[in-house]
């Protein structure tokens, strides 16, 4: 579980820098092309929240996907198996339990 943790983080990390923290990584790399285009379409559609698309210009989208997979679920996974739902302090799609805005 810490390998994930660590994998997550740091496809987290990336995916930081590749967007907002340094000039490298973006769309110039060839990193932000990786793959077709199809598979671009499926990355950015996997990051919709509440019918909201993401922003179509994110450079390695595939990155944040690998983090929220690694990181968010795992633990929604784990509290559920713990009979909480939920892990304290984790929202997900900016709601919480009872359906509100967070």
């Amino acid at each position: 579980a810490p390998a994930v943790t660590w994998v997550g983080a740091a496809a987290l990390c990336r995916f930081v820098q590749c967007n907002w923290s340094s000039k490298g990584g973006g769309k110039g790399s060839g990193e932000a092309g990786v793959g077709p285009a199809s598979a671009r379409a499926g990355w950015l559609s996997a990051l919709g929240v509440d019918g909201e698309e993401a922003y179509v210009l994110l450079a390695s989208p595939q990155l944040l996907v690998a983090a929220r997979a690694l990181l968010i679920q795992p633990a929604e996974a784990l509290a559920a198996a713990a009979g909480g739902g939920r892990a304290p302090g984790c929202v997900t799609g900016g709601h919480d339990q009872a359906g509100h805005a967070a």
